[in-house]
Formats: structure tokens, C-alpha cells, sequence
């Protein structure tokens, strides 16, 4: 049995708290005034980017294109979330009959047939938005290296390419 399922989600947004290189991701999640935050790795969430761009762009030719609809609200309700979630595993799909995507969160080291702690069924549009918001968190982050692509410290960072090397600051 899922311990939250939002049907209809009047939120779906991605947050990150902290500095660059220090940031701790949240997905937040949740339909009128209950709410839940999950707490998410940065790559986690790169990673449900991509797959929401890729299940978008097939989802766009094999049905018809999304209305499109209001983007989500970029905070959460006033109140409290009703509760404070860890990702574990996370899936994502589509459902044609009535043009929705599934999402679900599995907590950390759930085995394969227990149940989500989350599942909320948003729309194309409200998925499209958290995509394009992942994408400016990931882009706010800290900058790669350009020999190493590791991010990079505003002063600079020891390449591991350049042998331990120090590789320029930011400036």
C-alpha cells in the first residue's frame, strides 16, 4: 500500500537548500494542502530529468501533443509537509487512457515488491516544468573542470588528470 498517492498533484517541485557543493535536492510532491518533501540525491535527479524529457518526446509522437497547462507552484503550501521522505528507487511512466504520467519513490533499500512510499500521477505539462526546474538547480551548481569534469571549488580543485595538480579558481 503506498503511504501517499496524489492522483491529481497540485504541487510537483524540485528545491535545493545550501551552497553550491553543499546543496542538499528535495522533490516535493502533493495535492492541496498535504504535502510530502523527499529528499534526493543531485544525480537522482538529473536522472529523472532525462527520463522525463525521453518518456515526454515519446509520449509526444506516439499520442497526441499536451495541452499545455499551468506550471507548478514554486513553493510548497504553508503548512508543514506531512512527512519528510528519502528516494530510494524511482520510476516513470505513461498512462494514455487519461493522459497522465506515474511517478513513484521507493524508500532506500526497499525490496522490488514493496510498495512506493509516493506515487502521485501528474500531467505532461506539470512534469515538463519540474524538468525544466532540475535543469536551472543543476546549472546553479558548481562548475566542471575542463580536464577532469569535476566540479569545481571557487578556488579550484586538485585535477586528478593534472596529477594532483591544482586547476584554476573561478576568478
Amino acid at each position: 500500500m503506498t503511504r501517499f498517492a496524489f492522483d491529481s498533484p497540485t504541487l510537483l517541485w524540485a528545491e535545493a537548500i545550501g551552497r553550491p557543493g553543499q546543496r542538499v535536492f528535495y522533490l516535493h510532491a502533493g495535492q492541496d494542502r498535504e504535502w510530502v518533501r523527499v529528499r534526493i540525491e543531485k544525480f537522482q535527479l538529473q536522472q529523472l530529468a532525462d527520463a522525463i524529457d525521453e518518456l515526454l518526446a515519446e509520449a509526444g509522437r506516439r499520442f497526441n501533443p499536451p495541452e499545455e497547462d499551468a506550471a507548478p507552484a514554486a513553493e510548497g503550501p504553508p503548512v508543514p509537509p506531512a512527512s519528510d521522505l528519502e528516494a530510494g528507487q524511482m520510476s516513470i511512466g505513461y498512462d494514455p487512457s487519461d493522459d497522465r504520467i506515474s511517478l513513484t519513490v521507493s524508500e532506500p533499500g526497499a525490496a522490488d515488491d514493496a510498495p512506493p512510499v509516493l506515487e502521485c500521477r501528474p500531467s505532461r505539462g506539470q512534469v515538463r516544468a519540474l524538468s525544466r526546474r532540475i535543469a536551472e538547480l543543476v546549472a546553479a551548481g558548481r562548475p566542471l573542470c575542463p580536464v577532469c569534469e569535476q566540479p569545481m571549488d571557487p578556488d579550484g580543485h586538485r585535477c586528478l588528470r593534472r596529477n594532483g595538480h591544482e586547476a584554476g579558481g573561478l576568478g
